[in-house]
């Protein structure tokens, strides 16, 4: 059973008239009892992936669900 599912997690961010894809189709899935981690430079987006799976921020497109 999936505890976590991302599914083409998109989120954008517009800086003055730019606007750039903090995540840009993000998929992965957890089952019950696996660990994961997050690697990246800085920018790449991971703490907002863990903002829109505790439902602190809207993905922009795809889906993202928790249990």
């Amino acid at each position: 059973m999936n505890v976590v599912v991302c599914d083409s997690v998109v989120k954008r961010f517009r800086a003055g008239k730019r606007i750039f894809d903090a995540l840009s189709g993000v998929d992965f899935s957890l089952r019950r009892g696996e660990i994961a981690g997050l690697f990246g430079p800085d920018g790449s987006g991971k703490s907002t992936l863990l903002r829109i799976l505790a439902g602190l921020m809207r993905a922009d497109g795809g889906s993202a669900a928790v249990l």
